[in-house]
């Protein structure tokens, strides 16, 4: 007894990345997937029909030869990118091999359409009463002669494909082809090399036929390959804002000229006005506005001063920036977009694996319909003759083709996460795009999501002869030098104020800060503070510290030897579009929930300012896991939106998971989708997006089926009993090629959505 290989048990540790050519349909696909998840070690196969590539879970003891191969046996051509080229380069080498394809595809079109063109003459010229002396074997023999070229060379890769699939006992789109086109030139030839004459009559020949369906086809997927070329315009965008050279900053404070691949983590370099950042990094002098429109969506320009984060691939509009790169290579920011986007399009939506079993009894099917039309006309109306039964069956091979089925949903995946990706909207996989649309229900963190996760002085008081910027130079100078968010935050607030000097600093852990200024016992803390310190607190100021207080502020109050002068009070205030977000969805019929780890008051508080009605306060990480896996139980999908660590378990938990890129790194390696602007809006422009794509899949997915079932029928001749309407197999030649750009073109549309 035969022991299974031993590798057959390892687990999928890697995955592998594989070109392909010479896929054509849905069926192909299946085909691919087939023999790829047969290959010892290799499981998960996922192939695009519009990319041309396979994406596999393989163990570590699977060579990539062994996945080639089984492609190859499967009757298409494979290779294995490059992994040493740059994304951008990867990009250029694929396009080039795209371009050669699009290049034969071209060449053999031309071709095919010299000849077709001579035989659809001559052909023609035979029926007209003029011309009737041309009716002749000798004529015959020359389209015969003249089909040759269209049938061997510029059509020999249907017969290829069709061969190989035939091999392997499978069918796709090129089976179809083959059969139909082989059996009208075969008939053809048969009756011009042995001719069974009766009296002076020729037999009729559908060499005209044969040779426009071939003409017809190739100029479809010529046609077609050019459309689906603009489909990755998105990405190649992206790519293309991607600097070859930068300036660093050598150890000695001059500039030189360097590649971008020659940058190091550590370097500093320079980004003058009008140029394009290297690389991702942070601001260490300098004050700009950046162009970071294709990275976040953002249309404005955005302030960069020391200290803020730049993306590589942005353009700086003014101002010189100094910058220490953080990320470079595939590490960055744009690197991370492009792989992401990858992942999302190699995917398959519930909606393309329906589509798929039905591609895989779809071409029997047709051919089973194709022999019954053959079959049928010939016993049914022998009087019509075996051509007229041939032409009909022909016609139903050639309309059937379900290259339209296979395009409908990856072409539009394609275009639709290119497009989301340009307004900054990064989908790290298919099935996010697809869920997005049908939420009901979306739950969303406070801090940092609806809130902007910065500590901020929103108010100040004083008491008496003292003034606000008073009390406010005595607490910033007190607080200087603290790494507290509520200190910086005063520190911030005061940058333009000229400090004092402080002497004899006490840190009071959990309660504030004491120290001299001018001679003067000076204090800054919470109530605790001030009772220890035996500080007397003024009636109007109590007042003040009590009206902050129930409204859920922090309060932070300021002495002067034994009596406080003043208070000032902090919030991490809202984004500035929270508000209109949160209306906005309910307007969509989307309600809002909010999650926080914050007490009960500051909740209520954040949820009456934006007319959240349903919230959950003093949530720990724990808690809201369970609170997610609790109302997806109550109310089915629903999407979380967060940006801290301790939101990563329910973004994990959600159906989809959606962190802000200035979240923590955990919690966007989490999530299935990453907001690159800091604004909700992006949040509403990622459902219409996805709402878009699913009703453009939907759209091809009708049209591609709606064509085959008005199609198939007419073909084999159901409307010829009672309107005498007959389809010539050419005219099916065409309608099969117009039908597969019509997807493409649909799919494209979605290049002009607008947020």
């Amino acid at each position: 007894m035969n022991s299974r290989p031993e590798h057959d048990h390892a687990l999928p540790t890697a995955t592998a990345t594989i070109d392909i050519k010479g896929m054509h349909c849905a069926s192909c696909v299946l085909n691919v997937e087939r023999a790829l998840n047969k290959v010892p070690g290799a499981s998960a196969a996922s192939v695009n029909l519009v990319t041309q590539q396979a994406h596999v879970a393989i163990s570590s003891d699977v060579a990539p030869a062994a996945l080639i191969k089984a492609i190859e046996d499967a009757g298409y051509q494979a290779t294995v990118p490059p992994s040493h080229l740059p994304e951008h380069d990867h990009m250029e080498h694929q396009g080039t091999a795209d371009a050669a394809w699009i290049s034969g595809l071209r060449r053999k079109f031309w071709v095919a359409l010299i000849f077709s063109s001579i035989v659809m003459v001559i052909s023609l010229l035979m029926l007209l009463p003029d011309f009737q002396s041309l009716k002749s074997n000798t004529t015959n023999y020359l389209l015969l002669l003249l089909t040759l070229p269209v049938i061997f060379y510029s059509g020999l890769e249907f017969y290829r494909s069709a061969w190989r699939a035939a091999r392997h006992l499978t069918t796709n789109m090129d089976t179809l082809i083959a059969v139909g086109t082989l059996t009208a030139f075969l008939y053809s030839a048969v009756v011009t090399i042995a001719p069974g004459r009766t009296g002076p009559h020729i037999a009729q020949v559908y060499f005209d036929s044969a040779a426009m369906i071939i003409t017809l086809l190739l100029l479809g997927r010529w046609l077609e390959a050019r459309a689906k070329e603009r489909t990755g315009d998105a990405i190649r965008g992206l790519l293309d804002l991607s600097p070859k050279s930068a300036i660093r900053i050598s150890e000695d404070g001059h500039e030189e000229n360097i590649l971008v691949s020659e940058l190091n983590v550590g370097d500093l370099f320079v980004a003058k006005p009008g140029q394009t950042i290297a690389t991702d990094g942070v601001v260490v002098f300098g004050e700009s506005s950046v162009d970071q429109s294709m990275m976040t969506g953002e249309s404005a320009p955005v302030s960069k001063d020391v200290g803020d984060f730049v993306f590589g691939a942005t353009r700086v509009t003014s101002g010189l920036l100094r910058i220490k790169a953080t990320k470079i290579g595939q590490e960055t920011a744009l690197a991370a977009i492009v792989r992401s986007v990858r992942e999302a399009q190699g995917g398959k939506p519930a909606i393309q694996r329906l589509a798929d079993k039905v591609s895989a009894v779809f071409v029997p099917i047709v051919l089973g319909i194709g022999v019954t039309t053959l079959v049928g006309w010939f016993l049914l109306r022998p009087d019509l003759g075996i051509q007229f039964a041939i032409m009909n069956a022909v016609a139903v091979l050639v309309i059937a083709c379900p290259c339209a089925l296979g395009l409908a949903t990856p072409t539009a995946i394609l275009v639709g996460s290119g497009k989301a990706a340009q307004l900054g909207i990064l989908f790290r996989n298919v099935e996010a795009l697809e869920k997005l649309s049908t939420l009901r229900t979306i739950v969303f963190d406070k801090t940092g999501t609806l809130t902007n996760g910065l500590i901020s002085v929103i108010d100040r008081f004083a008491v008496g002869s003292h003034s606000t910027d008073e009390v406010l130079t005595i607490a910033a100078a007190l607080e200087k030098g603290s790494d507290h968010p509520i200190a910086m935050a005063i520190v911030r607030e005061a940058e333009q104020i000229q400090l004092p000097a402080i002497s004899k600093f006490q840190n009071k852990a959990g309660m504030g800060a004491t120290a001299e200024i001018n001679g003067q016992s000076a204090a800054i803390g919470n109530v605790r503070l001030m009772s220890e310190l035996n500080v007397t607190v003024p009636a109007q100021l109590q007042e003040w510290l009590d009206q902050r207080n129930a409204e859920a502020k922090g309060v932070a109050i300021v002495s002067l030897d034994g009596i406080a002068i003043g208070a000032l009070s902090f919030a991490d205030t809202l984004r500035e579009d929270a508000g209109q977000v949160i209306g906005q969805l309910r307007t969509r019929g989307v309600e809002a929930v909010m999650i926080t780890g914050d007490n009960l008051s500051v909740a209520t508080e954040i949820s009456r300012k934006l007319d959240i009605v349903k919230f959950f306060a003093d949530a720990l990480p724990t808690d809201k896991e369970r609170i997610v896996r609790d109302l997806r139980t109550e109310r089915g999908a629903i999407a979380m939106i967060g940006d801290g660590i301790n939101d990563s378990p329910a973004l994990a938990v959600a159906d989809v998971g959606i962190a802000m890129f200035t979240g923590a790194d955990v919690a966007k390696d989490t999530a299935d989708i990453t907001l690159m602007s800091n604004h909700l809006q992006s949040v509403l422009t990622a459902i219409d997006l996805s709402s878009a794509t699913m009703r453009t899949i939907k759209q091809n997915l009708f049209f591609a089926f709606f064509y085959n079932v008005i199609g198939i029928p007419v073909a084999a001749g159901l409307l010829i009993p009672w309107f005498g309407i007959q389809l010539d197999p050419m005219f099916a030649a065409a309608a099969m090629a117009l039908s597969s750009i019509s997807v493409v073109t649909n799919s494209l549309r979605l290049k002009k959505f607008h947020a």
